[in-house]
């Protein structure tokens, strides 16, 4: 009745995409790679530097002048953000250290209780 690729309309509208292939799936991956790193790149502002920038510009108006580079505060919060980057990689690969030393214990502990496991089957078989 109808072809095995099917056609807009077939399906409530929804086109089928087989025919773009593995090139057209790659170059639009890439492509949404590129968006996400230009927003990372862009949107890299933390709040404590914001937040210097803003007070760098408050305290330039308050003496009438035109604030046009990085100010001292917002180089600050520059900083901060980076230590608090910093403290929460060094937190996340803490995190990530503990867990794979309980995901180690549960094996070792699997594997104990395998072993208490053989020697009672074999404590019952020789008692029968």
């Amino acid at each position: 009745m109808g072809s095995a690729r099917g056609r807009a309309g077939d399906r409530g509208d929804v086109p089928e995409l087989s025919h773009i292939g593995l090139f057209g799936v790659v170059v639009r991956s890439r492509l949404w790679s590129c968006v996400l790193l230009i927003t990372l790149v862009c949107g890299c502002d933390g709040p404590n530097e914001i937040a210097g920038r803003q007070r760098d510009r408050d305290e330039a108006m308050a003496v009438g002048q035109n604030i046009t580079a990085n100010g001292p505060n917002e180089r600050i919060g520059e900083a901060r953000d980076r230590v608090e980057e910093a403290d929460r990689k060094a937190r996340d690969a803490a995190a990530d250290a503990m867990e794979t030393r309980g995901d180690q214990l549960r094996k070792d502990a699997d594997v104990e209780a395998d072993r208490f496991d053989a020697r009672a089957r074999v404590m019952r078989n020789e008692a029968n």
